[in-house]
């Protein structure tokens, strides 16, 4: 059995197992971090993540990402992940609450919170909100592939705008 000091060595260990999509080592780490200390908020959102893009159980999801804001609120990427999670079960109002509280949160990437924010909006029809959060998106972006792919989102998206939206965007 491992010790509380091993806890965030397992974390990055978990972390790059399922960056390298190697899933089920990253989650036996993360189960076990769990087991040592069970208020290791990061280790809640990362399971979040799994119960949502590898086995589609958005419940057991939801329940992961809200244990990991109660034990970790100054991590950005959970307010993300809860937030992506919200927009993609349509529940909206909850997307838009939880994305405005991680603009509070020290070292939330903007950026990614405005585009999450869009994709809410455009799922909504409100194509002209949406496209405000991806210039919003854009003006924070520093990472060159991320700005071309906002940069592509905004395209599409004025694509579905009326000439008459798409001149009081720019007003």
């Amino acid at each position: 059995m491992r010790n509380e000091s091993d806890v965030d060595v397992l974390f990055a260990m978990a972390d790059a197992a399922m960056s390298e999509n190697r899933i089920e080592e990253g989650k036996n780490l993360l189960d076990e971090i769990l087991m040592i200390d069970p208020h290791y908020g990061r280790a809640y959102n990362h399971l979040g993540w799994f119960y949502v893009a590898r086995v589609e159980n958005t419940a057991r999801a939801e329940e992961l990402f809200n244990l990991a804001l109660k034990y970790s609120p100054d991590y950005p990427a959970v307010y993300i992940n809860l937030g992506r999670l919200y927009v993609q079960l349509r529940r909206y109002s909850e997307a838009e609450a939880i994305l405005n509280r991680v603009l509070e949160v020290p070292g939330a990437e903007f950026a990614i919170v405005y585009d999450v924010l869009s994709s809410g909006y455009e799922r909504k029809g409100e194509y002209r909100k949406a496209y405000k959060c991806l210039k919003k998106a854009y003006a924070d972006a520093t990472n060159t592939p991320y700005l071309i792919y906002i940069k592509s989102e905004m395209k599409r998206l004025r694509s579905r705008l009326n000439p008459i939206e798409i001149l009081s965007i720019f007003l």
